[in-house]
């Protein structure tokens, strides 16, 4: 399932003409049929793989978006995600990953890596593109910030920095030096112009989730929530 606002997405396999897509109004509870979604904008918008690029559906109206030719196959598609306008995603094929943004007029390279030893994370918000890569196990972690009209803003690099979350307002929440197996780290929100700036402890491993809901950031971790502000 795939929510951004007041809006959902999901594959049903209930249709008596195989897998469907579903998109629920969550403010006013009803659900429609749209097809099948890799992505939801916080308008409602779909987002899903076509023949040569990305489809953005918009209640009939469809427009598609450029996508990478080089791996031409759909199943190549790794992950989408739209902010009704343009979208992000990523690419996979053995054993490399790639990540890509493609917004009316442009269509950018972000990176790619090995996806053996290295990583690659991506999130796409109000025009605003933030990821985090590693090529290798030996070399370092970055995380990365593309403003909507191109520029590109490198927010750290070394062993254990993170992407937690992007707002669509720019502003990014990461962490630096700490790790799955490691020591904890660091949060830092950077907002859309001015200095990063440490917001709390960051723990191990992966149950902890920072994601951007009602104008804030929202820490969830043991069982508890917490605002994440300057």
């Amino acid at each position: 399932m795939k929510v951004n606002g007041p809006w959902a997405a999901w594959i049903s396999a209930d249709s008596p003409s195989g897998l469907a897509g579903v998109r629920r109004d969550l403010a006013a509870g009803t659900s429609a049929a749209v097809p099948l979604p890799w992505a939801v904008g916080p308008n409602g918008v779909i987002a899903s793989p076509a023949s040569g690029g990305i489809q953005l559906w918009n209640n009939g109206t469809t427009t598609t978006l450029p996508a990478h030719q080089g791996e031409p196959f759909l199943g190549n598609f790794q992950a989408i995600y739209t902010d009704g306008v343009g979208a992000a995603y990523k690419l996979y094929y053995s054993p490399q990953g790639s990540g890509w943004v493609t917004v009316p007029g442009a269509h950018e390279h972000l990176g790619s890596t090995d996806l053996h030893g290295g990583f690659l994370n991506v999130q796409f918000a109000g025009g605003w593109t933030a990821w985090d890569g590693r090529f290798s196990t030996s070399t370092a972690d970055s995380v990365t910030r593309r403003a909507p009209g191109g520029a590109r803003q490198l927010l750290t690099s070394g062993q254990g920095g993170r992407l937690a979350a992007l707002a669509p307002t720019g502003a990014v929440v990461y962490s630096s030096a700490g790790s799955r197996f490691g020591p904890a780290g660091t949060y830092y929100l950077a907002p859309a112009s001015g200095a990063p700036r440490a917001v709390g402890p960051a723990g191990v491993g992966e149950g902890e989730t920072v994601m951007w809901r009602d104008n804030r950031f929202v820490l969830i971790a043991g069982g508890a929530a917490y605002e994440l502000s300057p």
